[in-house]
């Protein structure tokens, strides 16, 4: 069986995401591993919405390269690549693929192409589109936290565009999700014996509005 390690850097939002893809390969018969090295594919969340942020990222790439099986896909993705997009190529080659901070929803598609291109490649995959799209409850999702709490990701973006912000190029326009998908990941989630569901969202209190 295929093995993905993944590694998600910044907010819990970005969390949300990774357990997202992470569902989405699962669905697919991929397993997850807790080590980079035994992985088929190692997909790093980053985040970029500080200078500090950014090096975090930088560095984790830097060491995920060195740790890594030198057939492994290696993924970058979340709002570092949204914002420097084909450039991380150029400042990390040992990158296959980099896609952007709504476009976790393509993992799948993403090592299909990178393994149609076959192991000796070095094919790259660049997906890097608007961000305008939030995960909902038919979404697969593969929750990584302590089973007594876990996250629910009730909105994504910001439309406020303060000039000291970085959040609607990073992420995208505001947009919810219907209060009945909440409703019904929470229930799910309530089933699975998780006590605690923290709501987040970049900006809560324009929900739906």
């Amino acid at each position: 069986m295929r093995k993905a390690h993944f590694v998600s850097l910044g907010c819990a939002k970005n969390l949300v995401d990774s357990e997202s893809a992470a569902g989405l390969l699962g669905s697919s018969g991929w397993a997850i591993s807790a080590f980079p090295e035994d992985a088929d594919a190692v997909i790093i969340n980053t985040c970029a919405f500080t200078r500090e942020a950014r090096e975090e990222s930088n560095e984790e790439i830097k060491a995920l390269s060195k740790k890594i099986s030198p057939d492994a896909k290696f993924i970058i993705c979340g709002c570092l690549a949204q914002k420097e997009k084909e450039k991380l190529f150029e400042q990390f080659p040992r990158a296959d693929a980099v896609a952007g901070s709504a476009d976790y929803r393509h993992i799948c598609s993403i090592l299909q192409k990178l393994s149609a291109s076959g192991a000796k490649r070095r094919g790259r995959v660049l997906c890097v589109g608007k961000a305008d799209f939030i995960s909902g409850f038919s979404v697969p999702r593969l929750i990584s936290t302590p089973r007594s709490y876990a996250y629910i990701k009730i909105a994504e973006g910001c439309s406020n565009h303060c000039s000291y912000c970085a959040i609607p190029s990073l992420r995208g326009e505001f947009r919810s999700r219907t209060e009945n998908d909440i409703l019904r990941e929470a229930a799910a989630l309530a089933e699975m014996g998780i006590r605690e569901l923290i709501l987040i969202a970049n900006d809560s209190a324009f929900y739906l509005k």
